[in-house]
């Protein structure tokens, strides 16, 4: 019992720990996702100058009067030409430049999907623009997603420098090449015979005007006029029963002037001598008469023809001049080149390949335009990234 006092006394008592009350923290996952989001809602700024840099691009466009007709048309070249360095174009570019900066910069530092608000906003945009202008629906719905696509890509960013803001413009840009090349495609294709009439008739009349320095006016008039068969232009235009009641008529009418291209023919003599209506003449004969109307149309066929060319040659060329005019080719004469040309190797390939050369060409200039949008959009997504805006 002493003992065991005693060994109580020896041993040291534990002190009580004093009790410290410390807030609870919240998890880890719900910071990141407060910061994300409060940093979402600090770039949507950018997404209002994202719409509105938008819309101000497309009314550009259709201010610069950009169409695929213009590369169909020949004679109408130098306009073309003029589009291309025009204001309306180059502040287009420069719209379009500031569109995919702002996207960039916007798409930095923000998850995927966050990036991607940016689409539905520029394709709402591009289909509000389309009702008014219908005819740029391609175009618009193309830099729509190339706009957004700047953010996307630009949401791959592990920093925000300038290198990544190239790679993710030259991502989004190759986008446009692609859907550009995709849309001329299918334009062209889907109204493949009537664009490619509309490039020939273009050349054609292009090649005309090389004519104007020729001395003789009848080497002018062989290639307004193509070679055709006048004998079946005639008998094509002659019905039977039209025929018929023409020769009747005629017969009738001045009997012996009509008579005399039948000079010659059997019954000549008996037809001469009479004095009768055409319906008084036997059925023999009025069949003989219509069969001999068609001969002597067919036989007439290369004096028509002649006919036809002088006549063209009076009107192309006035008479103070020797050289002829450029002239309009008609419907008819326009197929006949066509046909003609079609026989050679490398028209027939530029017929068959027709959209693709097309397409290919519009991807060229699209890639002209992309180079000065590119330039100017990295300058001032350098801006941006320097001012920390």
């Amino acid at each position: 019992m002493i003992f065991t006092e005693r060994a109580s006394r020896n041993v040291p008592t534990r002190s009580a720990k004093p009790v410290s009350h410390v807030a609870p923290q919240p998890p880890k996952g719900k910071i990141t996702v407060s910061f994300a989001f409060d940093y979402f809602k600090y770039k949507l700024i950018y997404l209002v100058a994202i719409v509105f840099l938008t819309a101000l691009t497309f009314f550009m466009f259709s201010r610069a009067d950009f169409k695929l007709t213009d590369l169909f048309d020949f004679t109408r070249m130098q306009y073309t030409l003029e589009k291309l360095y025009s204001v309306s174009a180059i502040l287009y570019v420069v719209l379009f430049a500031l569109s995919l900066s702002a996207s960039t910069y916007y798409g930095f530092k923000l998850k995927k999907w966050q990036s991607l608000v940016a689409l539905p906003l520029t394709l709402l945009v591009a289909f509000l623009f389309s009702y008014v202008y219908p005819q740029f629906y391609m175009p618009f719905l193309a830099m729509a997603v190339t706009i957004s696509a700047a953010a996307f890509f630009a949401s791959f960013a592990k920093q925000v420098n300038l290198t990544y803001a190239g790679s993710a413009l030259s991502q989004a840009l190759l986008i446009f090449v692609v859907l550009s090349f995709v849309f001329t495609y299918s334009m062209v294709e889907s109204q493949k015979e009537a664009r490619f009439d509309q490039f020939f008739q273009g050349m054609s009349e292009m090649a005309l005007k090389q004519v104007v320095g020729q001395p003789a006016a009848s080497s002018a008039a062989s290639i307004v006029i193509p070679d055709f068969n006048a004998t079946e232009l005639i008998y094509a235009g002659l019905d039977r029963n039209a025929t018929r009641t023409f020769v009747a008529s005629q017969y009738n009418a001045r009997r012996d002037a009509f008579l005399t291209p039948f000079e010659g023919q059997p019954y000549f003599s008996s037809l001469a001598s009479g004095t009768g209506t055409f319906e008084e003449l036997p059925s023999s004969q009025q069949d003989a008469m219509v069969n001999s109307f068609y001969s002597f149309a067919g036989n007439q066929s290369g004096r028509f023809q002649q006919a036809i060319r002088s006549a063209i040659t009076a009107r192309v060329t006035p008479a103070n001049q020797t050289s002829a005019a450029p002239a309009e080719l008609s419907a008819y004469q326009l197929q006949q080149l066509k046909q003609q040309a079609l026989q050679t190797p490398a028209v027939k390939a530029v017929y068959d390949n027709f959209s693709l050369v097309i397409a290919l060409l519009v991807v060229f200039i699209v890639a002209s335009f992309n180079f000065f949008a590119k330039l100017i959009a990295q300058g001032m997504t350098w801006l941006l990234i320097k001012l920390e805006i």
